[in-house]
């Protein structure tokens, strides 16, 4: 910490950055990856966040505020495995960037935010590609899958189809004004 200016100067932390693991709430008691029967009482991203921050606390690191990335974590029962990590298959949009955090419990929670570009590749599912991560061909993941970084439309839209909430057409943009009988070209 003080390599980063002290914590005088470090406002707070992003969680979940790049992954999928469910948000919940200070109230909620699913435990999708059974983490309980491992003593991790971390069940979803609002508890890690809350012990996380009571352990900063308890060495003298207070006032610290969060944000979450929510980018991939709509689909709470995904994976076969929790620790498969690599462009996870069904996995969904979660809840959409917002300040409005009230109902998660959590009162230094600031945001919800997208950090990680929906549709950008972890990993690629290619075995004889040079970046090969062996956890890219797990049970789990969404195969094929580019070089990571890279863009994969069909995991975008997958993101898409199962986001949670669900995606709702916005309003349809008016269409092109119609040509006005004192101007021939339409416009002014």
């Amino acid at each position: 910490m003080n390599n980063a200016g002290g914590k005088e100067v470090i406002r707070g932390f992003v969680t979940n950055t790049a992954n999928y693991q469910p948000l919940g709430s200070m109230s909620n008691t699913a435990d999708p990856c059974n983490l309980q029967s491992q003593y991790n009482f971390a069940i979803d991203e609002i508890h890690f966040i809350s012990l996380f921050d009571k352990a900063m606390h308890d060495n003298g690191i207070t006032g610290m505020s969060y944000i979450t990335d929510t980018s991939r974590n709509g689909v709470t029962n995904e994976r076969q495995d929790c620790a498969n990590w690599c462009n996870i298959n069904n996995s969904g949009f979660g809840r959409r960037p917002t300040t409005d955090v009230s109902d998660l419990g959590l009162s230094n929670l600031d945001a919800l935010v997208w950090v990680k570009t929906p549709g950008e590749s972890d990993g690629t599912s290619d075995t004889s590609a040079q970046r090969h991560d062996s956890m890219c061909n797990s049970a789990d993941s969404f195969t094929p899958s580019p070089e990571a970084g890279a863009w994969s439309p069909e995991f975008f839209v997958m993101l898409a189809k199962n986001a949670n909430p669900a995606l709702t057409p916005g309003p349809t943009p008016p269409g092109p004004t119609p040509p006005s009988p004192d101007c021939p070209g339409g416009s002014l």
